[in-house]
């Protein structure tokens, strides 16, 4: 069975494209100079589009590179749990406080907590008092009696 590649020459040429493209955007360039920079047939239309695939890659990078911290990180605070959890079965109870902020921690990076509920409200559950900036007007009375 023949093995499949992951990236042809062709995507690479295309993923460098859009680089260019948005470090062109980067550098104040309008969609239609950078057509013209990259070649004479890009429109300003295929230009913007360039520029937003870059941003796209850009944006897929950043997530992948965070999930990568949250992996490290877990792995991380598994390691810290099962040193912690050899100290408790010692007997050292002093040692549950650090077990529960590591699960606490693990929780949050997992997303597993509920989100934190804020009330937009006054007291008692009223309307929050806002002040009122009140603008003079500006037609001349005068002038208004004529329309």
């Amino acid at each position: 069975m023949a093995s499949r590649q992951r990236s042809s020459p062709k995507k690479a040429r295309s993923v460098v494209r859009r680089a260019e493209a948005l470090a062109l955007r980067v550098q104040g360039y309008s969609y239609k100079e950078i057509g013209k920079r990259l070649a004479p047939s890009i429109t300003e239309h295929a230009a913007w589009k360039l520029v937003q695939g870059g941003l796209d890659d850009v944006r897929l990078t950043m997530a992948e590179d965070a999930e990568g911290v949250r992996v490290v990180m877990l792995r991380r605070l598994d390691r810290a749990t099962r040193l912690v959890m050899s100290r408790i079965d010692k007997g050292e109870l002093a040692a549950t406080d650090r077990l529960v902020r590591l699960q606490e921690r693990t929780a949050r990076l997992l997303g597993l907590d509920a989100p934190d509920k804020y009330e937009h409200a006054g007291a008692g559950g009223s309307a929050l008092a806002a002040p009122v900036l009140l603008v003079p007007s500006v037609i001349d009375e005068s002038n208004s009696s004529k329309a």
